[in-house]
């Protein structure tokens, strides 16, 4: 999985989860800047990790906006 690209693997999510009957929503952030080494622990991995999952909490909220326009998955 580490040679996927993004976009494909939320396509991939995005169709298995259709398949399957599943409603899935593919949220994307900006990575940038996350993998910055964690003062508290010293691991970029776990540090990118929360701040991604941070990013996609607010991102989340933007698209899920009463008046947010939609914003459909890349085919």
């Amino acid at each position: 999985m580490h040679s996927w690209a993004f976009a494909q693997l939320g396509q991939f999510l995005t169709y298995k989860a259709q398949q399957a009957g599943v409603v899935v929503v593919v949220v994307q952030v900006d990575p940038a800047y996350t993998s910055q080494t964690c003062q508290a622990c010293g691991h970029a991995d776990y540090n990118a990790a929360h701040n991604i999952a941070a990013r996609g909490v607010v991102r989340w909220g933007e698209v899920m906006r009463p008046d947010a326009a939609p914003i459909l998955a890349a085919s």
